[in-house]
């Protein structure tokens, strides 16, 4: 998916009628104003929450033209350094363990 601000807006507008972002304009003697968003403190806990949670990480049904689609999982693992140690294993295990039952099904097929 392109971000675009077509895009981007609507998700920014819808995310802090959620709470998950706060807004401030500053207005500039020259030129246009200036928005500024803000993560609040249940946008954290939500990025948290997401970050830590599986949805989408099984690679199942995905598509294979577009790598981060097809592999949700390197999205997430770009933020891991906001995870402690035993959440960072506890994924990467199951990632692991994901990607060995895809070898062994191929291995399987192969041997046919």
């Amino acid at each position: 998916m392109k971000l675009n601000d077509a895009k981007l807006y609507p998700l920014l507008r819808e995310m802090e009628q959620e709470g998950l972002v706060e807004k401030e304009v500053e207005e500039k003697e020259i030129g246009p104003s200036r928005k500024i968003i803000r993560i609040t403190e249940k946008g954290t806990k939500e990025f948290e929450k997401w970050l830590v949670g599986d949805d989408g990480e099984s690679n199942l049904g995905r598509p294979r033209y577009d790598f981060f689609k097809a592999l949700p999982f390197l999205v997430k693992f770009n933020f891991c350094h906001d995870l402690d140690n035993e959440n960072i294993l506890r994924k990467v295990s199951a990632q692991r363990l994901i990607h060995e039952k895809k070898l062994e099904d191929l291995c399987r097929l192969e041997k046919r």
